[in-house]
């Protein structure tokens, strides 16, 4: 759901990690953060502000007229009876190999892949 919210553009990046680390950040909250939980911490804030990035460039080409929107293709994958095919990515290269081999939905693991394909320069 948080993920579909950031799609739709009503949660911003920083409100979304907040929302998916409600827990986690209870407990440094109460108990104190360490230097390992501070580093990953600042490893999801980068890749869920790199998903709403990537999101928001593709909402941009749809308004451009290149492609149809995240969250409208998103909805209407959801609204499809039967069972969605969905395969996990862990690369740019396995998430255009399950692109190319049809799947209903691509999941981007922990957005490691959008972080990739920014790294790439692609």
């Amino acid at each position: 759901m948080i993920a579909l919210a950031v799609a739709e553009g009503h949660l911003p990046a920083d409100q979304a990690f907040a929302a998916a680390q409600l827990d986690e950040l209870y407990q440094i909250e109460r108990w104190g953060e360490d230097p390992t939980s501070t580093l990953r911490h600042e490893n999801i804030k980068h890749d869920i502000a790199a998903g709403a990035r990537f999101l928001a460039l593709l909402e941009k080409r749809t308004a451009e007229g290149m492609i149809m929107g995240a969250g409208t293709k998103f909805r209407e994958v959801l609204a499809k009876s039967g069972l969605v095919e969905a395969m996990a990515a862990h690369s740019p290269l396995s998430a255009m190999l399950a692109a190319e081999a049809g799947f209903d939905a691509i999941w981007a693991v922990g957005l490691r892949a959008l972080r990739n394909v920014r790294r790439a320069g692609t």
